[in-house]
């Protein structure tokens, strides 16, 4: 992916845990830098520490769930309640 970047790239949130063994978290800071680089305007990187690949592991995180919730409510728009 960050071969394909551009300043015109859709707002992204990357989520990724420092403990992945799957694929290192060299490769999501390579990507965001790349996006930095061709001044993509919104991209939310979070980059958590003792986090490993399975998305279960980054359920047990209490606030990743709101994070996502705040950045679709920023770029897609607000919910119904």
């Amino acid at each position: 992916p960050a071969n394909h970047v551009s300043r015109g790239a859709p707002p992204l949130l990357l989520i990724h845990g420092a403990a992945d063994e799957q694929i290192p978290i060299a490769t999501a800071d390579r990507f965001v830098s790349a996006l930095e680089s061709a001044s993509a305007t919104d991209v939310t990187y979070l980059r958590l520490a003792k986090v490993g690949h399975c998305p279960q592991s980054i359920q047990k995180i209490d606030w990743t769930h709101q994070a996502a919730l705040r950045f679709l409510d920023r770029t897609v728009g607000k919910r119904d309640e």
